[in-house]
């Protein structure tokens, strides 16, 4: 609870005041910087990292608190950007000294997990202007280190979602190659829950937004709450939210076990619930001075993310239909 408590204040000082800024893209860099300056002096940075390397050493648990609790501001794929700031790999923090002069000179690197081994074709990677190195990882084939420079060097480069870079790489690898290992899997894994922790986030602000809006709109002199339909989707929205926060519970006590599926169903609860809001505040939900619209636009890219939602379904029928004929063995 301390944690929460203490990123739930983080968010409400630094991130809350800063909401407009979702209309701007790209960001302002005196405000990423400013933004990033209160992140490192509050102590919320390398969140994952130990203390003896310089990073906050928090557990998966306590840092997909903090995920949550950043996702209730709308400041939707920057404010995950924001969260990675500081971050170094695992793979790679087993470099001490790496570790330090990363951290020393506040480099950014964008880790991203690929869908498939690099052998496999080209891979669009999203990879934000403002970071200088790009780690790729696939569990079974490792990962490599990319300075911007190289990333970039004779690829087909082309503008995307505003301060990022739609980067195609063909397989050509360059820079320090990372064997894969079992840290690689639980990595992950990792990454998928804090995925779902923070889409869970994104889905707790909008039904809390949704909660007082009902009370407090009247129709036809009588408050939408006393309404049968808008009591249904308040209702479907925290039964589902509570079945995603249980998964995702049971990931934190087995990543390897129930990540994937935590962070598919927390993210379509996150959608339904970003949906049922745009629907109860009406027109004005589908503008832009409500966060509602773009909580429904941004929660869609972490469908693909670490995992396709309906390649994630498929998986697990395969193993439950797979467990189901091994039972039924006489």
């Amino acid at each position: 609870m301390e944690i929460r408590q203490a990123a739930r204040e983080w968010v409400q000082r630094v991130l809350g005041p800063r909401e407009d800024l979702r209309r701007v893209s790209p960001l302002p860099e005196a405000d990423d910087e400013a933004i990033l300056s209160l992140k490192k002096e509050s102590g919320f940075w390398a969140l994952s990292l130990p203390q003896e390397q310089g990073g906050a050493g928090l557990t998966l648990e306590e840092e997909a608190a903090f995920w949550e609790e950043a996702h209730t501001s709308p400041l939707g794929l920057y404010g995950m950007s924001l969260l990675l700031a500081g971050e170094v790999p695992l793979p790679l923090a087993k470099d001490a000294a790496f570790t330090r002069e990363t951290l020393s000179r506040s480099w950014r690197i964008a880790p991203w997990l690929l869908p498939r081994p690099f052998s496999q074709g080209p891979h669009p990677v999203l990879l934000p202007s403002r970071w200088d190195w790009l780690f790729l990882w696939h569990p079974e084939e490792g990962g490599i280190l990319l300075s911007k420079e190289e990333a970039l060097r004779g690829k087909d480069l082309q503008p995307t979602m505003g301060n990022g870079w739609l980067l195609e790489l063909t397989g050509r690898e360059t820079g320090e190659r990372i064997p894969p290992g079992e840290e690689g899997h639980f990595w992950l894994a990792r990454w998928q829950i804090l995925l779902a922790a923070g889409a869970l986030g994104a889905a707790r602000r909008c039904l809390l937004d949704s909660l007082p809006y009902t009370q407090t709109r009247r129709t036809f002199n009588e408050p939408l709450s006393q309404r049968q339909a808008i009591q249904w989707l308040l209702a479907a929205s925290a039964r589902e939210m509570e079945t995603a926060r249980a998964l995702l519970e049971n990931a934190l006590r087995h990543p390897l076990g129930y990540s994937s599926l935590a962070k598919a169903w927390a993210v379509e609860v996150a959608l339904r619930v970003a949906d049922r809001s745009i629907q109860i505040f009406g027109g004005a939900g589908y503008t832009k001075d409500l966060p509602y619209e773009q909580y429904w636009r941004e929660l869609r890219l972490y469908r693909h993310l670490l995992g396709d939602h309906e390649e994630i379904l498929k998986a697990l029928g395969r193993r439950e239909k797979a467990s189901f004929l091994e039972e039924a063995k006489p």
